[in-house]
């Protein structure tokens, strides 16, 4: 694969599931090449078919999908980009339910 392209869908990849989110889907990835085509001037001359072929075979190897579903389904067009970061409440939640269990 082009390393030029493989960026591209990577950098859209990252400003689709913007900064809060750990998925990411083929369709924003595709919505972002398309509003932006002067950012990605590679994907954005390939055909629709093409274009979704390159983003779902970059994605598939760099990344997993959010279901470990075999099938072909449409949640296997998403994919877990970043893990989400604990927030300190999730962690005192953790630790209190830790807590009751050791007590027991």
């Amino acid at each position: 694969m082009n390393p030029d392209i493989t960026a591209e869908v990577i950098d859209a990849s990252h400003h689709a599931s913007g900064n809060n989110s750990s998925l990411v889907s083929r369709k924003s990835i595709e919505y972002q090449i398309l509003d932006n085509p002067g950012m990605y001037p590679l994907l954005t001359l390939e055909t629709q078919t093409n274009r979704r072929n390159i983003i779902s075979r970059i994605m598939n190897a760099r990344h997993p999908c959010w279901t470990d579903s075999p099938e072909k389904t449409s949640s296997s067009l998403v994919w877990k980009i970043r893990e989400i970061r604990e927030t300190r409440e999730t962690r005192s939640t953790k630790k209190t339910k830790k807590n009751r269990e050791e007590s027991k």
